[in-house]
Formats: structure tokens, C-alpha cells, sequence
């Protein structure tokens, strides 16, 4: 949270000197999403300026992809309206293939609904993008737990906690892999063990 913190600071400060600039209304915003999901600001706050920063780039430019993303994540996470994630995904897609956060992104929702080798075609293209990302090796882990894979699924969030301790939904999803895997002695006191700030 202290990088983004940063970031936050950053966008602003560019914005300061160039109010149209695009891509720092939606570097806020996706910071802002960030804050708000993994509840280091309130999530009615976060959520509202994200809205408020994905709107703001939508007036001055409709045809970027990231904003298209940015519009998927708030049908998702604030209307939780699955359709209109999955159309807005389509069109940032469509904007941009190479938008590694949209494939994998659009990987997640097509695994969550069961569509396993559609997810795993978006999940292939973020990876050739990106293979550095840790987000990316994120919902490479979370593909792997929808489907099953628990063992797999484990080595791959144990390489992203590697890079980052505080990395928590590899945490949260290390967890439920454990007890899939009746690991129960090491669940129990788990989240005892991991970096609390």
C-alpha cells in the first residue's frame, strides 16, 4: 500500500501539470481499485474515486482500452454485474489485445464461470505478454486452483509470496489450497506467520 500511496502522489502531481493526461486519471483509478479491494482505504472511498478517475478519462477519451478495463473491474466488483464485466473486458480486448491486464482478467472471468479452456487461452496470452508480472503469475496460481490443480497451484503462490511477502490474495488462496490438500496442521495458524504491515 505504501508503493501505491506513492503512485497515488505521482498521478496527482502529473496531473498538476497536465489535467488531460489519460493515462494518470487511470493509473489513479486502477490504484484506487487496489485500495479499496484489498481494504487499505475504506471501500466506499476507494471505489468512489475510482469511479470519479475512470469517468473523468472516459469523457476525455472512450476509445482507450484501459478505461474499458476499468469499467469491467467496477461492474464486477460495485454492481456485480458479470455481463457487463465480460462486454467491457471484450472491448478493452478489442482495443488492445496486448493489454496483459485484460487477458488475465478476462482469464479469471471465464474460469470463475466454469469456461476453463477459454480462461486458459486469455491466461496464455497475459503470460506472453507479461511473464515477469506478478499479478500475472497471481491468476496463473488462481487458474490453477479453479481447476484443481492444488499442487501446482501451490508452487506457483509460493514463487509469488517469494517476490512479495505481503502478496495477499496468494496469501488467501495458499490457505484454501492447504486444506484442499488436508494439509490442516499448517492451515490452523497460517495467517499467524505472515507480515502483518
Amino acid at each position: 500500500p505504501e508503493d501505491v500511496k506513492t503512485a497515488i502522489s505521482l498521478y496527482k502531481k502529473a496531473l498538476e501539470l497536465d489535467p488531460n493526461h489519460t493515462q494518470s486519471h487511470l493509473g489513479l483509478a486502477d490504484a484506487y481499485s487496489f485500495m479499496g479491494t484489498t481494504g487499505f482505504m475504506p471501500f466506499e472511498e476507494a471505489w468512489g474515486k475510482t469511479i470519479q478517475y475512470t469517468n473523468q478519462t472516459l469523457a476525455l477519451n472512450d476509445k482507450l482500452s484501459g478505461v474499458h478495463y476499468q469499467l469491467s473491474n467496477q461492474a464486477f466488483f460495485i454492481e456485480c454485474d458479470y455481463n457487463k464485466a465480460l462486454t467491457q473486458m471484450k472491448k478493452a480486448i478489442a482495443i488492445n489485445p496486448n493489454n496483459a491486464k485484460a487477458q488475465q482478467f478476462m482469464s479469471f472471468l471465464h474460469v470463475i464461470s466454469g469456461e476453463k479452456e477459454r480462461s486458459k487461452e486469455h491466461l496464455e496470452i497475459a503470460i506472453s505478454i507479461n511473464p515477469l508480472s506478478q499479478e500475472t503469475q497471481f491468476f496463473n496460481a488462481y487458474f490453477h486452483y479453479m481447476t484443481e490443480d492444488y499442487n501446482e497451484s501451490l508452487k506457483l503462490l509460493n514463487k509469488c509470496i517469494e517476490v512479495n511477502n505481503k502478496n495477499i490474495p496468494a496469501h488467501s488462496v495458499k490457505s484454501i489450497c492447504l486444506l484442499k490438500l488436508k494439509r490442516y496442521k499448517e492451515v490452523i495458524h497460517y495467517f499467524d506467520t505472515i507480515p502483518q504491515d
